[in-house]
C-alpha cells in the first residue's frame, strides 16, 4: 500500500505538477502563487484564445476562443484599441459568447478537462525556443486563460508567424499538441 501511494506522489512530482485542484492555491508546483481560480469558475468559462494579431499595414486581430465545454466561437477586434487588458478582452470575449448561436463543439469534454488540468500546472516564466521566421506575417498565438485574485490573465503557449516560439515547459507543450489534434497547425 505504502509503495502505491508513493510511485503516484513519484508520478506527480516527474510531471512536474503537484497542484491538485484549482481551488487549492497551497501547492502550486509551476504555477503562481496568486492562481486561485475555483473550478466552478471554469466550468462555463473561456479557456482557450487562438489569437492572428498583425501590425503591419494596418492593426488586425481576430480568431477563435474556446470554453470548457469545448465549444469555438469567432471573434474580430481589428477595430479596437490595440492595447486592451486581458480583463477588457475576456469581457468583449464572454459578450459574444452569451450573445452567438453555439458554433461547433471541436473538443470533447474530456480534452477540455485534460487541458484545463494541465493549465493549472504550466509555469509561464519558463519561456521559449524563439526562432525569427519572417517580417510582417502576424503572429498566431495560443493562449491559455488563467485566473488570478479573480482577474483573467492571457498566458502564451505557443506562438507562429514573426517569430516561432515553441515552449520549453512539458505542461504547456501538452495543451499544444492537444490543441493541434482539432485545430490545424500553422505552417
Amino acid at each position: 500500500m505504502k509503495i502505491s501511494v508513493i510511485l503516484i506522489m513519484l508520478l506527480f512530482l516527474l510531471n512536474g505538477c503537484t497542484h491538485f485542484s484549482p481551488k487549492n492555491n497551497s501547492s502550486t508546483s509551476g504555477t503562481s502563487a496568486s492562481y486561485t481560480a475555483a473550478r466552478s469558475d471554469l466550468t462555463s468559462d473561456i479557456c482557450l484564445v487562438y489569437m492572428y494579431t498583425n501590425y503591419a499595414w494596418g492593426y488586425q486581430c481576430h480568431g477563435s476562443f474556446f470554453d470548457a465545454d469545448g465549444y469555438q466561437y469567432s471573434f474580430d477586434f481589428s477595430d479596437l484599441p490595440r492595447d486592451l487588458s486581458d480583463t477588457d478582452r475576456i469581457d468583449l470575449i464572454r459578450e459574444i459568447r452569451n450573445d452567438a448561436t453555439v458554433h461547433k463543439q471541436t473538443f470533447s469534454a474530456g480534452d477540455m478537462e485534460y487541458m484545463l488540468n494541465t493549465m493549472a500546472c504550466v509555469n509561464e516564466n519558463t519561456g521559449f525556443v524563439e526562432t525569427n521566421i519572417m517580417y510582417d506575417y502576424g503572429q498566431r498565438t495560443v493562449y491559455g486563460v488563467r485566473y488570478e485574485n479573480d482577474t483573467p490573465k492571457f498566458v502564451r503557449l505557443y506562438s507562429y508567424g514573426d517569430w516561432t516560439q515553441e515552449p520549453i515547459d512539458v505542461n504547456a507543450a501538452k495543451i499544444v499538441n492537444r490543441f493541434f489534434t482539432q485545430v490545424p497547425r500553422p505552417n
